[in-house]
């Protein structure tokens, strides 16, 4: 029987260039500023424009001070809706990422 979520657990994604650590995370190379062709994903996924970036917009228009999140915060909440959008993909956002390189570059922040 075909399901969505069946669908959504055999997506394979091109893995030559990453890179993985001991426990099957992706492991980045930090740069000064990302492109779309840095993401941990396919940027053209669904999943990344409308599901983790809209999100993260949602989010973020809650927060007291739209212009001034705290990092740790976006952080935080990036790893955890990361987790459910890309439930198969390890991967650890931390303030160097490309996740949050791009997303908070959409903010301007």
């Amino acid at each position: 029987m075909f399901s969505a979520s069946n669908a959504l657990m055999n997506v394979t994604y091109a893995t030559a260039e990453l890179q993985y650590d001991a426990d099957g995370y992706i492991i980045e190379t930090i740069k000064k500023k990302y492109t779309i062709k840095d993401l941990p994903v396919p940027s053209n996924d669904s999943r990344w424009s409308r599901r983790l970036v809209g999100t993260i917009t949602l989010w973020a228009g809650t927060q007291p001070n739209v212009w001034a999140i705290p990092e740790e915060s976006l952080v935080v909440v990036m790893q955890i809706v990361w987790d459910v959008v890309f439930p198969h993909v390890k991967y650890r956002v931390t303030a160097d990422s490309s996740v949050i390189g791009i997303v908070s570059s959409g903010f301007n922040i």
